[in-house]
């Protein structure tokens, strides 16, 4: 277990090790070397107690290079994706000798998810304490993701307890790249910037871990998009109307059937210009304010596109703006 480029000994630590150094002005670069499940995400940590000098994180032919500084902080993070072994090096030949200590927990743990036919995952799984369960899928860009937690049984986590993040993975195992959207118990976005992997990320804000119930949509884009909230609408692809409106291309054509659409917290969005959302006439198709448990509400729905029309359908909540043709 030794790094390339290095005949230096490693000291290999492991998962809730914090272990406390001292670099001296003569000293070899301090090598640091650990083994990672290929479903595990972890955080290194190096806290200065007097040194400053270079922090490297070597796995997987990447090796990116830090300062850290006498009384600072050096964070990485990464994954077990594609490779297992990491090494942290720990020099100081050009800075000042001192005392650091550096600590090696996981951060969460990651699986993938398939979408069934319906463009849907259903997923009931558990969180730890200061832990995020990661659920990893492919997707294109342009297809319209909604996430939410299904807070409905008493012996789940509530929503508001829950942190629900959408990002885009990177080749690179040392970061999971970008955060796209984050938000308390549901998340709704457009993968507008490439296709690969993404993944959505579960976190109890309140440290304390439990069980969660989980549902993720995937809608391709498109300019024709047929919504029911039990699919048995003629043409229908999911029952999502966030994910569908999040996909929706310009000038589409968005048709709602007969039903009540209401999700947990997030505001539906038309992001598209010209999008026409239709629905099968005021008394049939109702759009809800979001439940928003425990939370301030919020508006139904929210228009970022030019030259959008909504036709046929009822919107009740908090708020009301003029904000499309009729």
């Amino acid at each position: 277990l030794e790094p390339s480029g290095l005949e230096v000994d490693t000291v290999q630590i492991a998962y809730g090790d914090t272990l406390a150094a001292t670099y001296s002005a003569s000293d070899n670069p301090q090598v640091y070397g650990f083994f990672v499940g290929d479903t595990e995400a972890f955080e290194v940590k190096i806290l200065s107690d007097g040194f400053a000098g270079s922090i490297t994180m070597e796995g997987a032919g990447q090796a990116p290079e830090r300062q850290l500084s006498s009384s600072g902080t050096v964070t990485f993070t990464g994954s077990g994706l594609t490779d297992q072994t990491f090494f942290v090096i720990v020099d100081g030949s050009a800075g000042t000798p001192g005392d650091y200590r550096i600590t090696l927990r996981r951060s969460g743990v990651f699986e993938w998810v398939d979408f069934d036919d319906n463009g849907e995952v259903n997923v009931e799984s558990n969180v730890g304490p200061n832990q995020t369960r990661i659920f990893a899928f492919r997707a294109d860009a342009g297809d319209g993701i909604y996430a939410e937690i299904i807070d409905t049984d008493p012996d789940m986590l509530p929503a508001t307890d829950v942190s629900v993040k959408l990002r885009r993975w990177s080749s690179n195992p040392l970061s999971s790249c970008c955060l796209t959207a984050s938000g308390i118990g549901s998340v709704s976005e457009r993968l507008e910037e490439t296709t690969g992997e993404y993944s959505i990320e579960i976190e109890d804000r309140q440290d304390n871990g439990g069980q969660f119930a989980l549902r993720i949509f995937r809608v391709k884009h498109s300019t024709s998009i047929v919504v029911d909230d039990d699919l048995s609408c003629v043409g229908a692809t999911t029952r999502s109307l966030h994910a569908a409106l999040a996909a929706a291309d310009p000038e589409a054509l968005v048709s709602v059937c007969p039903g009540e659409y209401q999700s947990l917290a997030q505001t539906a969005i038309i992001r598209s210009d010209g999008v026409r959302l239709i629905g099968a006439g005021r008394s049939n198709t109702h759009l809800v304010s979001p439940r928003r448990t425990g939370r301030a509400e919020r508006s139904t729905l929210s228009v970022e596109g030019a030259g959008v029309s909504l036709t046929g359908l009822s919107i009740g909540g908090p708020q009301t703006y003029t904000c499309c043709t009729a």
